[in-house]
């Protein structure tokens, strides 16, 4: 039996899982489909072992977002002159079926 997920506001997140992936189950979403709360199910340092988490629950909308600070040493990818957003707590979407990621 899995242990009640515990609702946390992003601040909270960002706060208490600082460098680690985060599986959010029914997350409060902002127009721009920023996470403001929701359930935290599961959080572990490696992307497997959320995504594996994740595909084991049966949750109908989650939102998988890494906690920590954008690393300096990798290079992100530019679009008509504009970065590309990344999941590195600027870009945060969740989806009605199935799992959200945008790496």
């Amino acid at each position: 039996m899995k242990a009640q997920a515990e609702i946390m506001t992003y601040a909270e997140m960002v706060s208490a899982f600082d460098g680690e992936w985060v599986l959010i189950g029914e997350p409060e979403l902002t127009p721009m489909n920023e996470v403001i709360r929701g359930a935290v199910h599961f959080h572990s340092i490696s992307r497997d072992e959320v995504y594996r988490e994740a595909m084991q629950r049966s949750l109908n909308r989650v939102a998988i977002l890494y906690m920590g600070a954008r690393p300096t040493d990798v290079d992100f990818p530019l679009k008509y002159g504009l970065p590309v957003q990344s999941p590195w707590r600027t870009h945060h979407r969740a989806c009605d079926a199935g799992l959200s990621a945008t790496i």
